[in-house]
């Protein structure tokens, strides 16, 4: 089937692409600065929240989806409780030991960070449950069940919840800065 003639594809041509390039970030630009702050939530997760049936785990999820409900668009920050070089370097080793090919885990960064990932999520709750290995294996992410022993090195989960109506640019121009800012060690930045 040939797609109906579009006269607006037809008027851009590379030569006008710097100047709208140039309007797209200016209009990002004033979105950006029309931002508030965010209301920011933090969450401890330890071995207690790894048994998925289990009332920690239960509960967690019961708070993080009062606090971040579905639709809700959130910038968010994995690290290690324990930033300390030690730590760092433990939590580094173990995910580089059991690493597998093609075990859906998140992009190693291969870099030393006090933070282990940044992303973003209209869905955190079951985002995090990715994160913590209750996923398909598919899916991208860190699957700490897997590598991390999380009695030794447990997590915060910070949440920066913004109003209804931020922009999903916006919301994806934040996340990029924040992953530029951090430097996490697992991950990617940009769209997935």
């Amino acid at each position: 089937m040939t797609e109906p003639y579009n006269p607006k594809i037809e008027s851009i041509t590379f030569s006008d692409l710097p100047q709208f390039a140039m309007e797209e970030l200016d209009r990002a630009r004033r979105e950006l600065a029309e931002v508030p702050d965010p209301t920011l939530f933090n969450f401890l997760i330890d071995d207690s929240h790894l048994n998925f049936e289990g009332q920690n785990s239960k509960a967690l999820f019961a708070e993080l989806s009062a606090a971040v409900p579905n639709g809700r668009n959130v910038v968010y920050i994995i690290k290690p409780v324990d930033e300390g070089s030690t730590a760092i370097g433990l939590i580094r080793t173990l995910f580089e030991e059991s690493k597998k090919s093609k075990d859906g885990r998140s992009r190693d960064n291969r870099r030393l960070s006090p933070c282990l990932y940044v992303g973003s999520s209209s869905k955190m709750a079951t985002r995090m449950k990715e994160h913590l290995g209750s996923g398909s294996r598919l899916t991208y992410a860190l699957k700490l069940l897997e590598w991390l022993p999380m009695d030794d090195f447990p997590i915060q989960l910070t949440c920066a919840l913004y109003p209804l109506g931020t922009p999903a640019t916006v919301i994806r121009a934040l996340e990029d800065a924040l992953w530029d800012r951090l430097q996490p060690m697992f991950g990617r930045k940009g769209p997935r």
